[in-house]
């Protein structure tokens, strides 16, 4: 499918798919990236639409995937591609508060001066970039050329303490199938556990 931001994508697979299910639940990876945030105990997001989101981008698009802020508090991005012969695809930061990044945006129409730009070099194909991407705008520049289409594994992860500043934007998915209601239970979700550990005495 596409969308205005993504000229190619899957979504929706961990309906369908009990491996994506495993993936994106998995302890072993969970634990992992919650030792990467220090202090923060992560879990999957509560939009199931989202395990495992993929961008595929081909030679000859002007852009992968416009500037933006995610919907979720954190992903992990793994690079499922050889990207050894590709000129392009570059994932790019803008190395300012998002407030001030969406001004640049705005200001150079999109292309956005090299001063303020981070590239990230993934290392290879299977390597992952992990980052909390509701704080960070980012892109992914277009393709001039490739011997294989950029395919990028987007996972996302929430914290598991329902008290924290809630990072889980319902814009993004407003007209989704699945939208309303997965943004209603993420609410379930946040309402419910909030009472739990006020009820019990042990918060998250």
């Amino acid at each position: 499918i596409s969308d205005p931001r993504h000229p190619a994508l899957i979504r929706f697979g961990g309906y369908r798919s009990k491996w994506l299910q495993d993936f994106n639940r998995c302890p072993r990876v969970l634990q992992h990236l919650s030792n990467i945030t220090g202090d923060v105990e992560l879990i999957p997001t509560t939009l199931q639409s989202n395990y495992s989101h993929t961008n595929i981008g081909y030679a000859n698009m002007t852009t992968v995937d416009h500037f933006h802020r995610d919907s979720v508090p954190y992903v992990l991005i793994l690079l499922a591609s050889d990207m050894t012969n590709t000129v392009g695809g570059e994932l790019q930061l803008i190395e300012r508060q998002h407030e001030e990044a969406f001004r640049l945006i705005e200001q150079y129409e999109e292309k956005v001066p090299k001063e303020f730009i981070r590239s990230i070099d993934y290392l290879g194909s299977n390597s992952c970039v992990f980052m909390q991407g509701c704080r960070i705008v980012h892109g992914v520049t277009g393709i001039e050329s490739c011997t294989e289409p950029r395919i990028t594994v987007v996972n996302s992860y929430m914290s598991s303490n329902p008290f924290v500043i809630d990072h889980t934007r319902y814009d993004t998915f407003r007209k989704e199938k699945t939208g309303a209601l997965e943004f209603a239970m993420h609410k379930m979700w946040c309402s419910y556990s909030q009472i739990h550990d006020l009820g019990s005495g042990k918060p998250s």
